[in-house]
């Protein structure tokens, strides 16, 4: 007798509960794509953070809808609120889900909360020896293993076959059509400028300023533009790396909106990060990349690129040494044509 899947219920509408940040939620895309690939018509609802309300208006093809989340007690990523908790749940349990997948991590705190939305079905992992809402479809949390795949084994756990681990990045036709005006206002030709990006939300994650430094002055030393990238608040961090620098370069910090800058990353040759959510955007509007692991402990098994054929990375020993990055670096433009005429250097 075969086990019972997700694909054997009645399902007219879905609920996914995510409420993290942008790299967190791109790297579940491929479990999102299998499930709309499985239920084309059914109605999807993303459960997040505020600001995930623009990620689902991007990623319309596979979310229909979006619940913003108040937070609840023992989760980190938003402060709770009691009032607004209680008009989530009358909000949520008047949808009448016919069923919420648990997407957050492990469930030892939100699989007791699963229970509050009223679904008819529900999903998810649970932890050994915590608690699971039934045994049917949800699967036990392995701390091993790439995030994108991870989910893909829950919904390959439940019924749902996979449609592939690459990631995605859509572009509006403004957001493209917005950066090709900035990339021309600063003479950045399509494969002829590298971006750095210097910044990450955890300051351990930061590779240090006077590195980056040098890595723009190799960069232009193999006759490439240098743009740096960033938030407005790091524009003036980025201005102080640049003054460090002995070459020209571009600072678009604050320039761009996130549709802009993955635009902006589709068009160049090689982008230098830290670790943060712009490695992902740029693994899903195929960059390449050279990604700076700065912090002890980093969890790159979880989080960096599965593709290494077009992504470095550099774990926190090797990233000691800059001559590591410059070497991968290297390795990265290869490739590309060496830009060695005097306009592709002009300012």
């Amino acid at each position: 007798m075969r086990e019972k899947t997700v694909k054997d219920l009645e399902i007219g509408k879905i609920a996914i509960f995510r409420a993290l940040q942008l790299g967190d939620l791109l790297t579940i895309i491929p479990s999102v794509r299998a499930l709309r690939k499985t239920f084309p018509k059914t109605e999807i609802t993303l459960i997040g953070l505020p600001w995930a309300r623009d990620f689902v208006s991007r990623f319309n093809k596979y979310f229909d809808r979006f619940i913003e989340f108040p937070g609840f007690p023992g989760l980190p990523e938003r402060a709770f609120n009691p009032q607004a908790f209680v008009q989530f749940l009358s909000q949520i349990q008047d949808e009448n889900f016919d069923l919420a997948i648990q997407m957050q991590g492990s469930g030892y705190i939100t699989n007791p909360m699963m229970e509050l939305l009223n679904a008819r079905n529900m999903a998810g992992f649970y932890g050994e020896g915590h608690y699971r809402p039934n045994k049917d479809f949800f699967i036990p949390y392995v701390e091993s293993g790439h995030e994108a795949e991870k989910f893909l084994k829950l919904m390959e756990g439940i019924g749902i076959k996979s449609d592939g681990t690459h990631l995605e990045f859509p572009v509006l036709e403004a957001e493209a059509e917005a950066a090709t005006r900035l990339l021309a206002e600063h003479h950045l030709q399509e494969r002829a400028f590298v971006c750095i990006h210097t910044g990450s939300r955890e300051e351990a994650r930061r590779w240090n300023a006077e590195n980056f430094a040098k890595t723009a002055d190799y960069i232009y030393s193999r006759g490439y533009k240098v743009a740096f990238t960033g938030t407005q608040k790091e524009r003036e961090s980025i201005h102080k790396i640049a003054k460090m620098s002995q070459s020209p370069s571009v600072n678009l910090a604050g320039r761009t909106h996130l549709g802009e800058l993955a635009a902006i990353l589709k068009k160049c040759a090689l982008l230098v990060t830290n670790d943060t959510g712009v490695v992902h955007i740029a693994i899903g509007v195929g960059a390449k990349s050279v990604i700076i692991y700065n912090k002890e402990g980093s969890n790159i098994e979880r989080w960096a690129p599965i593709n290494r054929k077009r992504h470095s990375v550099i774990e926190p020993e090797r990233a000691k040494q800059l001559s590591n990055v410059l070497k991968e670096l290297d390795l990265r433009l290869r490739a590309q044509p060496k830009r060695e005429y005097e306009h592709a250097r002009a300012i």
